[in-house]
């Protein structure tokens, strides 16, 4: 689970394949991805703001908006240079209240 989000914050998530890499393979490109894992949101997309970047063996993503009481389930999927696919996953809750999602 990434941490709690104020639907207000701009954020960034860091996505971080230093151990599903092989030596030497580097990321070539990335994609970040939400979707609702619980809750209502008919447009979950709108929470990323700009595309991903590749900084090493991590890739950033920032996250913006979101319906307070909806929890997302972001997907980073990158190809690395050696021709492989990998994909990291991880929920964002959006709590604008004091009693937790």
């Amino acid at each position: 689970m990434l941490p709690n989000k104020v639907s207000t914050e701009s954020i960034i998530v860091t996505f971080d394949f230093t151990n599903d890499m092989g030596a030497g393979e580097a990321i070539s490109t990335a994609v970040t991805t939400a979707a609702v894992s619980q809750g209502i949101d008919p447009s979950p997309a709108n929470i990323l703001s700009g595309a991903s970047t590749i900084s090493g063996l991590t890739v950033l993503q920032r996250i913006i908006g979101g319906s307070s009481g909806v929890i997302y389930c972001l997907t980073c999927t990158i190809t690395t240079g050696a021709g492989n696919t990998k994909i990291l996953k991880g929920t964002i809750p959006v709590n604008d209240s004091c009693a937790g999602v």
